[in-house]
């Protein structure tokens, strides 16, 4: 969906009658949660539709960003996905070799903390 201004996530995605937000952080040391909690929560707050999930998206995350995600979740009605690259196209590989002619369940992503290719049924 189209992103107005200058703070703004890095994509938004319509789901059911809610908002996907994503962010794409690329960094040589892993990603703090915590360094950039409070910018992706003026994302949050500032949409004009409840968001289900924010995608966090970069090469690795401390042990730390999860309790992170934990956290922010218990006082917000948002759960925080962290996710690489690499997980993101080995999803979109596999469910296109496995489900060739359905679009992928954006529900999928409605995970909280580290993302887990377990709960995807392929």
């Amino acid at each position: 969906l189209l992103l107005t201004g200058t703070e703004h996530p890095d994509g938004k995605l319509s789901y059911n009658d809610r908002y996907i937000l994503w962010d794409n952080k690329s960094k040589e040391t892993p990603v703090n949660l915590q360094d950039h909690i409070a910018q992706f929560d003026r994302y949050i707050r500032n949409s004009d539709k409840a968001v289900s999930v924010f995608i966090v998206i970069a090469p690795s995350f401390t042990e730390n960003s999860v309790k992170e995600c934990v956290k922010y979740s218990l006082k917000n009605d948002t759960q925080i996905l962290l996710i690489t690259a690499d997980e993101l196209k080995e999803v979109a590989e596999l469910w296109h070799k496995s489900h060739p002619e359905e679009s992928f369940n954006l529900g999928f992503f409605k995970q909280n903390g580290r993302f887990d290719k377990t709960m995807l049924m392929f």
